[in-house]
């Protein structure tokens, strides 16, 4: 139960959810095994939702979509792991995958898959929740703490990581559909 506190901690509230993070000893495989690829799966199960509400959605449509959606933030994890590792080897010493930065890459992507879980379970779309995606900068500006990142480096590191955790699974996304759909 402790990764899911920790989930609803730092999207309501990011400041003391990061503390909460820090002080708890989750494993990154645990994190991902137990919250992140079930998550994952959800949101795949949920792409089959709109066919209750739009009769010309196929289930080959609601198919791809699953795989894609899936997909596409599954390869944002380690792609955003693999950008943040260049951009800054100060917080990846070791190199491995079990490492803060990469807790800190799940969360924020438990927000943004979230978000779009509930998307697909309304009938339709609503704007507000997708300025909701915007409420990202604040949860990395806040957990930049948490990654005890030099004072210089945060507004750089805030701009750079938000918009690639927002933008790599839109374009994937959108490749994907090009692709199957």
């Amino acid at each position: 139960m402790d990764i899911f506190r920790n989930i609803l901690l730092v999207i309501v509230s990011p400041k003391y959810g990061w503390d909460e993070v820090n002080k708890s000893s989750i494993a990154t495989q645990d994190l991902l095994a137990r919250a992140f690829y079930p998550l994952l799966a959800l949101l795949a199960i949920s792409e089959f939702v709109p066919m209750l509400f739009d009769s010309t959605i196929t289930l080959a449509t609601s198919l791809m979509l699953a795989i894609t959606s899936f997909s596409s933030y599954f390869i944002t994890l380690y792609f955003t792991s693999f950008l943040l590792d260049g951009f800054y080897p100060e917080l990846n010493r070791t190199n491995s995958f079990n490492s803060r930065h990469n807790d800190f890459i799940i969360y924020c992507l438990i927000f943004l898959v979230l978000l779009q879980l509930l998307d697909n379970l309304l009938p339709t779309h609503f704007a507000p929740l997708y300025f909701l995606v915007f409420y990202l900068f604040y949860i990395v500006y806040c957990g930049c703490e948490f990654l005890a990142l030099e004072r210089p480096k945060v507004r750089k590191f805030v701009v750079i990581t938000s918009l690639v955790l927002i933008c790599t699974p839109v374009v994937i996304q959108l490749l994907l559909k090009g692709i199957f759909l």
